[in-house]
């Protein structure tokens, strides 16, 4: 499987579906997954991996909403999952430009997922 096709498939959950009808566990697989994907461009991409404070913002916001919604050892293995999937992407050589692309879009489906587990969690 091609590394542009796993970045495609995050990407996908969250716009396979509205995001009403995900469950918590797929949302939280929105989020750790962009979370870790953009990271790892800020670490490695240089300016094309620049995140803002209003990025990071969303990211905390975004995480901090999954921490809190998944049991401690649920998160964990998630985040380890996405962050493994983030460092087999990062091999790609085309990893920055295809993340520098799909960066706005990535956010806001984040900032989407990590609304809908809040809202969830309030039970709205």
């Amino acid at each position: 499987m091609k590394k542009s096709a796993i970045f495609g498939a995050l990407v996908a959950v969250a716009v396979a579906a509205p995001a009403q009808a995900l469950g918590i566990e797929d949302l939280a697989k929105v989020v750790l997954g962009g979370n870790s994907v953009l990271k790892k461009a800020e670490q490695n991409c240089g300016n094309n991996g620049q995140l803002t404070l209003a990025d990071n913002a969303t990211l905390s916001m975004a995480v901090d909403a999954v921490r809190n919604k998944l049991v401690p050892e649920r998160f964990t293995a998630l985040d380890g999952v996405a962050q493994a999937e983030a460092d087999t992407q990062s091999q790609s050589q085309t990893f920055c430009t295809e993340t520098k692309t799909k960066k706005k879009g990535l956010l806001s489906k984040i900032k989407k997922a990590g609304r809908n587990i809040l809202l969830g969690g309030l039970g709205l």
